[in-house]
């Protein structure tokens, strides 16, 4: 008994360290092989029962043949007494006649004699007989017709004792056939009686075989198969997987690699705990009753809630009075949607306090709830708010008194004679430049603060392109000439829908760059040409050029070049910044290309809608 049982879990272990492809191949091979084998014996069987049967058939054939031999030969005598006697008719023909099939069936006799071993030298011997007895007839014949009757009856006295040799030979042999024929026929019962028995002995043993399969595999594949959907069922769970399976085939791998998996993913989910309890931001799950079903430590310091309280609450219960409708309808819509939904709404605290929160919401098919990150962006918006003053000051208090300044200068410029002295002079005209840069400055900052909060307005309207590149070179050919820079233009007529005042903003800009950093008696190339979607304006110079490890960062508010000669042009950084800004909103492209020590060339594209 131990034995056995040794023997049984030694053959397990090497079943299961088959690979399942093999286990299933041998599970396939052995009826395959089994029935290959009961086809091969049946075969064999059959292939014996018909040549009992063809033996048979010609034994019956012979005897038939035999039999007939005798009719032909016992009608032909009579037909020749007869004839001696002179009582038939046309007796000569008939016996011819008989002759003719006589001779017919010792032929055939003789081919089927040849055709098989047993018995041969008996049926020959009847076909010499039979020669000899036609021999002796013909010769009586003859003998009889030439008057000698003595001879004749000779002849007829030694032919009867060779027609009793014949009968006796015949009989012999017709008893040893019909004994034979019995044998024969036993054998064919035997050999069908042989083939049921097999036959049903095969589906017998076929029936055990498949038993035996069927135990084998529930008892090594199909267990461990069902172990591992368990386990496949509890890791889909978030349950531990059960006992691991033993073993070095496919299964085992598959398992193993599941155990693996689930050791890595509770790695994952306490990294997971850990960086949602520390998390800044509040993160939790709604369901679709928008009630809190998963909350983190960070909700504390938002709405002052334990996680306990919270996740007995409502979200619209934790929301400011006035926006609760706004944000249920919106987490309402959320639910069972695919694209990351945007709010900001003021969360209500436990002590009453509201605070500002932005919330990001999607929606999980997995765990069927809203999975949101809640911000508090209350130190945002007072940023924003202390921005918003402080762009409001920088308006009142600093640009109205600046214009006033400007005016001043202006004025005082105008009075200036040739009797004031140069000091003077030129502390008015310094002065005069240092107010305009500074109002330049207010104004690129509260351009820049526009384009920020979304306020900056676009009047847009057809315009004819080429007169607003014409009109904008037009208005620094003033500052060319006295830099004798040469302007020229490559302009084609072009028409689209652009607010005409912030698109030559751009153009002028441009060309003011190109002339601040182009050298004396140098070339500014202005274009406008047609693009696959829309048109391209280039302005393009015989500058210094810009390295290129600033040239992806000219469009950056407050970015300069870094060279001893451009950071003595005179600049606060932003217009390249607001001329993006200006051409992203038309839906354009803006970019630069340079070659250091060769030139610049600042494009941007404009749609021709």
């Amino acid at each position: 008994m131990f034995y056995t049982s040794v023997v049984r879990l030694e053959l397990a272990r090497e079943t299961n360290s088959i690979k399942l492809t093999r286990q299933i191949l041998i599970l396939v091979a052995i009826p395959v092989i089994f029935e290959v084998i009961l086809v091969v014996v049946l075969l064999q069987i059959v292939a014996r029962s018909e040549g009992a049967r063809e033996q048979l058939i010609q034994s019956r054939r012979m005897v038939g043949h035999i039999n007939s031999l005798l009719s032909f030969h016992l009608q032909r005598t009579q037909m020749m007494y007869l004839d001696f006697a002179g009582i038939a008719k046309r007796a000569p023909e008939r016996i011819a006649k008989l002759e003719q099939l006589s001779g017919n069936e010792v032929r055939i006799v003789e081919e089927l004699a040849n055709q098989t071993e047993e018995n041969r030298e008996h049926w020959l011997g009847i076909t010499r007989a039979v020669r000899g007895l036609t021999a002796g007839f013909v010769l009586m014949k003859d003998k009889y017709r030439e008057g000698d009757k003595v001879g004749a009856a000779r002849i007829l006295m030694r032919s009867q004792r060779d027609m009793d040799s014949l009968y006796a030979l015949i009989e012999a042999t017709v008893s040893q056939e019909s004994a034979r024929e019995v044998r024969l026929q036993q054998e064919m019962t035997e050999y069908n009686e042989l083939s049921s028995k097999i036959l049903l002995s095969s589906l017998i043993l076929s029936a055990l075989i498949a038993i035996l399969m069927v135990a084998v595999f529930n008892r090594n594949t199909a267990k461990r198969l069902n172990l591992l959907m368990e386990n496949t069922q509890r890791m889909a769970a978030g349950q531990a997987p059960m006992e691991q399976i033993k073993g070095r085939d496919e299964l085992a791998q598959i398992d193993n690699l599941y155990h693996r998996m689930h050791e890595s993913l509770t790695v994952l989910r306490k990294h997971e705990k850990a960086m949602l309890a520390n998390a800044a931001e509040a993160i939790v799950s709604i369901d679709q009753s928008l009630r809190f079903t998963n909350v983190n430590p960070a909700t504390e310091r938002i709405w002052g809630y334990s996680e306990e309280e919270l996740l007995a609450k409502r979200v619209i219960e934790v929301i400011a009075s006035d926006e609760k409708q706004k944000v249920g309808d919106t987490l309402t819509k959320a639910v069972g949607g695919d694209t990351e939904v945007r709010i900001e709404t003021k969360a209500k605290r436990k002590d009453g306090e509201l605070v500002d929160t932005s919330w990001s919401v999607s929606w999980s098919k997995e765990e069927n709830s809203l999975y949101c990150v809640v911000q508090d962006i209350s130190q945002r918006k007072e940023l924003d708010r202390i921005k918003q003053d402080f762009f409001a000051m920088v308006n009142h208090d600093l640009r109205t008194p600046l214009t006033s300044i400007q005016m001043v200068l202006d004025w005082v410029e105008d009075e200036i004679t040739e009797d004031t002295s140069p000091p003077l002079v030129k502390s008015v005209k310094r002065a005069k430049e240092s107010s305009k840069e500074m109002l330049g400055l207010i104004n690129s900052l509260l351009e820049m603060e526009k384009i920020d909060s979304g306020m900056i307005e676009l009047s847009k309207a057809s315009t004819d392109l080429s007169d607003l590149l014409s009109s904008a070179v037009q208005q620094v050919t003033g500052l060319a000439q006295n830099k004798n820079i040469t302007l020229v233009e490559e302009i084609i007529p072009a028409t689209a829908t652009v607010d005409a005042g912030r698109i030559k903003q751009v153009m002028t800009n441009l060309l003011g760059n190109a002339l601040k950093f182009s050298p004396r008696d140098s070339k500014i190339t202005a274009i406008l040409e047609k693009n696959d979607d829309g048109f391209k304006i280039s302005i393009r110079d015989e500058g210094m050029g810009i390295k290129s490890h600033e040239l992806p960062y000219v469009f950056e508010r407050f970015r300069q070049a870094t060279s001893d000669d451009q950071k003595r042009k005179k600049g606060f950084g932003l217009g390249l910044s607001i001329c993006k800004s200006i051409v992203e909103a038309h839906g354009g492209q803006i970019e630069a290309e340079s070659v250091e020590g060769e030139g610049s060339c600042f494009s941007f594209t404009l749609p021709s809608a």
